[in-house]
């Protein structure tokens, strides 16, 4: 989107702003506001309207609603007669004086506004104003039967962009948003072609489909209440919910939020009226009076919000079509609109920054979690705010969804993978960091603890065969991110008490191609992950197993912690000491780098990671020498030495023979000595070495720059992202790594404290 705007200076707290934006090639005006609005740059530009371009390509009936007034909305699909809508009143009662029923509908610039509440606000339930109002309700209809739908019986997709106005519309069965309704003559509101409501149920935010299955006497067919996301704005962060709700081809009916399969019924042949006709925002059933006077409440079905683009075809969508994006998705932008009448402070705008920044997402001025946000930070309360969106066990806050889903999330995979970019696949490294985060589990775990994190079977539907899906390859991650799965949701910590019978007790190693596994030898958290030992553990010496562990959990890079004044005898015999003939240079260069990384390596002497087939890595997998012992799937005679360790540890050793041979997991912390020391404050029994991954990554959990590390990240993911402060802790940082180590190392009470600071509030630009 293009914008072009004007802006006069306010004049006595009254501001105007005219705004126009490109939509389909030409320049149309939403309008001006006039209010008690101040806008800032940021604000304006936070204005910002959804493209809805995008191809409908085999749609039997496409709306785009932007007619810009007038009361019929085109359906621009060119298939067939055009099945065009009409608003009407139909079937309203009079009113008690006789004046004239009122449209309570509106064609905006690129999108249909129907029932809105009568007062204008956007949160909370309907109002008596707005119960009175069904007497006057508005509903778009096709003005005859819609026969070009009415066919498709074999199969049908109804895709939707909505915003509702309120997550409980009025109706306990459901408020119907768009359907196949039967002639008015039919005083039943269950006996729909098909139609997608927001349901009253459980929640009363759920998105319900119904289905006609038999003749005249429906059967309802709906998705489970409570089973699948809301409609809810709060759930959406301020952008357009989609719905996608198909008859499958082979029967199957199934709901998807956002791109979330939410809910399926399998087996379902439906029998259609031919008489049916297209309506948005009501069921066409006429209202009649009650004894005092009031309508039945029963017969409505009034729902009020929003819809940006409504596409349905006449097929059945699979749900490999629908996850690989053949339905284009249209909601690439987020609704910000002005709040006209309103006094937009200061703290209201930093605390829209301050839940934007902790979730990862855009939000609305009018946001409900803004505005509870920014209650918090009037009374002074900034750690308080920042547990509305992060979700807190003492406070019972539930958190903003996305705070795990993307903002962990991203600063997690970083982490995960040698570019350290967001721009990979998902994993179990990301998975245990989120899961750890959510729990409010000691932190230190992620170094030293037999666990992992995998979706629960019962919340999502991926693949989940130990051996295949998660040993040998990341089938089950790649599900869980391609499904769009709510992440922080469905994960469940291996072992726990959710885990189902049959499941593995903690980390495994895969040992022959049949599919066994048995316990990892040396679990330690994410150190020991398929994605960490994929990024850094395949091929090579094993070095880069100890320069990410410290880049990612120390936030120090190698060169960084050098010192050529510690004791050269752990320098394997594959580092030349005179290299281009200049013994200088290694004592000046080389040396520094290798008396820490070499003493520290052998920690992962028994490591390596390999292929199944070397022409596609997505048979990888982590071997240990202590259980691979099948030569044609584990370790041969070449790949292990005499010594029980990985023959790589020990190769290339006729560059200087007499350099250090690995014969075990023992490892040596070289980095103790005087400006080392200071820098990483070392403690707990492994400070000067161990034997192991587990307790090498015990002793970086016990170092002080752990701690910091740890705060550092967090700082750089919500207050300045984006931006690197590079291996320097400041004192801010180093006060909250004090915080975060007495807290219990909760990351999530981590990102509260740093959320919370003033020196966060500055990098956020406060």
């Amino acid at each position: 989107m293009r914008f072009a705007t004007s802006h006069i200076e306010p004049l006595w707290g009254v501001s105007l702003f005219a705004l126009a934006f490109i939509f389909k090639g030409r320049l149309a005006p939403i309008g001006i506001f006039v209010g008690l609005l101040l806008f800032t740059p940021d604000q304006a530009l936070a204005l910002r309207a959804p493209d809805m371009s995008g191809d409908d390509s085999g749609a039997v009936a496409v709306y785009t609603f932007d007619e810009i007034g007038g009361s019929t909305a085109n359906d621009t699909s060119g298939v067939g007669q055009a099945l065009n809508l009409v608003m009407s009143t139909e079937g309203n009662l009079p009113t008690g004086d006789g004046t004239p029923i009122r449209t309570n509908a509106s064609l905006q610039s690129g999108y249909l506004l129907i029932n809105p509440k009568p007062n204008g606000a956007a949160s909370g339930m309907p109002d008596e104003g707005y119960q009175s109002a069904q007497r006057h309700r508005t509903f778009l209809i096709s003005t005859g039967p819609a026969t070009k739908l009415a066919t498709c019986t074999s199969g049908f997709t109804l895709q939707a962009f909505v915003r509702p106005w309120f997550p409980f519309q009025g109706s306990q069965a459901g408020n119907m948003i768009v359907g196949l309704s039967n002639s008015q003559t039919q005083n039943s509101v269950m006996n729909p072609n098909f139609a997608v409501l927001q349901s009253g149920e459980s929640g009363a935010e759920a998105v319900t489909l119904r289905v006609r299955t038999s003749g005249t006497q429906a059967t309802n067919q709906s998705s489970v209440p409570g089973a699948f996301s809301s409609v809810r704005e709060t759930e959406n962060s301020g952008r357009l919910t989609e719905i996608i709700a198909t008859r499958e081809p082979n029967g199957t009916l199934t709901v998807y939020v956002n791109r979330i399969a939410r809910s399926s019924l399998v087996s379902v042949a439906p029998a259609f009226t031919a008489e049916a006709r297209l309506v948005i925002g009501n069921e066409l059933v006429p209202l009649t009076l009650k004894p005092d006077g009031d309508t039945n409440v029963d017969e409505q079905r009034n729902w009020s919000g929003e819809i940006h683009h409504l596409a349905i075809y006449c097929r059945g969508f699979t749900r490999a079509e629908i996850l690989g994006a053949t339905l284009t998705n249209k909601a690439t932008a987020a609704i910000v609109r002005p709040l006209t009448g309103v006094q937009v402070t200061s703290v209201r705008h930093e605390a829209r920054k301050l839940v934007e920044r902790l979730a990862g997402v855009a939000v609305p001025l009018d946001h409900p979690m803004v505005l509870r946000v920014e209650e918090r930070l009037q009374n002074g309360d900034r750690l308080g705010a920042s547990k509305i969106v992060t979700g807190d066990f003492a406070s019972g806050e539930k958190g903003h969804p996305d705070f795990l889903n993307t903002t962990v999330k991203q600063m997690a995979m970083k982490m995960s993978n040698r570019d350290e970019t967001i721009r990979a696949p998902f994993n179990d490294f990301a998975a245990a960091f989120i899961g750890v985060t959510r729990d409010e589990r000691n932190a230190q775990e992620l170094l030293n603890a037999d666990f992992f994190y995998m979706a629960n079977p019962s919340k999502a539907t991926v693949r989940t065969d130990v051996f295949r899906d998660l040993l040998t390859s990341n089938n089950h991650y790649q599900d869980l991110e391609d499904g769009r799965w709510d992440i922080g949701a469905v994960l469940m910590r291996v072992p726990s008490a959710e885990v189902p019978s049959g499941y593995p007790p903690g980390q495994l190693i895969a040992t022959t191609p049949a599919g066994a596994s048995v316990p990892h030898p040396d679990p330690a958290g994410v150190l020991t992950s398929r994605a960490f030992m994929a990024a850094h553990a395949i091929a090579g010496t094993n070095r880069r197993l100890v320069e990410y562990t410290f880049r990612e959990f120390m936030c120090m890079p190698m060169a960084d912690m050098a010192d050529t004044a510690a004791s050269p005898a752990r320098i394997g015999r594959d580092v030349d000491r005179v290299p281009g003939g200049d013994g200088t240079k290694f004592e000046t260069s080389c040396k520094g780098c290798h008396t820490v990384m070499d003493g520290f390596r052998g920690a992962f002497a028994k490591f390596d990671f390999a292929n199944l087939n070397v022409n596609n890595s997505a048979y990888g997998f982590v071997r240990n020498t202590q259980v691979n012992l099948n030569g044609d799937f584990g370790f041969g005679n070449n790949e292990k030495d005499q010594y029980g360790t990985v023959r790589k540890m020990n190769h290339n050793e006729t560059t200087f023979p007499n350099g250090f041979t690995i014969t075990d997991d023992s490892f040596v912390n070289n980095a103790v000595g005087a400006t080392n020391r200071d820098r990483f404050g070392w403690g707990g029994s492994n400070k000067i070495g161990g034997t192991g991954v587990r307790q090498f990554g015990q002793m970086i959990a016990d170092s002080r720059r752990f701690s910091e590390c740890m705060a550092k990240r967090v700082y750089e993911s919500v207050c300045t992202p984006g931006k690197t402060t590079g291996p320097v802790i400041t004192p801010e940082v180093a006060s909250w790594g004090e915080r975060f180590k007495a807290s219990g190392y909760k990351l999530r009470t981590l990102f509260q404290i740093v959320a919370a600071d003033a020196a966060c509030a500055t990098g956020m630009g406060r």
